[in-house]
């Protein structure tokens, strides 16, 4: 049996120039043979909704489903990096792949799993991210290992607890993961 795993890009990864080039390589030398599920935050396209939020005071839910909604521009820019993997960007074909466990590079739009449908499972506010949006498509397609890949400083052994402390995931993450093996990796900067 294949084994299957989901990793979230972080958004800020969007903002390092070399990052797309580093993130192939590592998938090709780290997780050939698997099934991963691919999922990008929203980084500096997120961020300035919220930033427009501290200003304007929008309404929660709809500043939520508007940065759940420009997630698909991150899946559409990193289709662009991985041009061979197959994007899953509706629900038929999720639901095609749900059942699916060959190997291969599959990347994930947002519109694909999460919907307004689904708004009693996540909170629909600040406290949920795309790393919490993450942990719900790992549990939708039945798999409990879940990468994080973070531009940030990862401290060692480091619990969800305590990530959501230090603002390395959202503060619903560790309700979100629940069952889940997470594990965080650190994409640094190179000089």
């Amino acid at each position: 049996m294949t084994e299957r795993l989901v990793i979230k890009v972080g958004g800020s990864l969007l903002e390092l120039k070399e990052s797309a080039a580093r993130l192939q390589q590592m998938l090709e030398n780290d997780f050939q043979g698997k099934q991963v599920n691919l999922i990008f935050g929203g980084g500096p396209v997120i961020e300035a909704l919220r930033e427009l939020d501290l200003i304007h005071h929008f309404d929660s839910e709809m500043m939520h489903w508007w940065c759940v909604d420009l997630l698909h521009l991150t899946f559409e820019m990193a289709s662009q990096w991985f041009p061979n993997a197959i994007g899953i960007e509706n629900a038929d074909a999720f639901e095609r792949h749900r059942h699916h466990d060959a190997p291969g590079f599959f990347l994930f739009s947002t519109r694909a799993f999460y919907t307004r449908s689904d708004q009693d499972t996540l909170p629909c506010d600040w406290t949920t991210t795309s790393d919490s949006i993450a942990a719900f498509l790992a549990k939708r397609l039945n798999i409990n290992h879940l990468i994080l890949l973070k531009a940030c400083h990862v401290p060692d052994h480091l619990n969800v607890h305590d990530a959501a402390s230090l603002g390395i995931v959202d503060e619903f993450f560790s309700q979100a993961s629940l069952g889940l093996r997470v594990q965080f990796l650190q994409m640094q900067k190179t000089m």
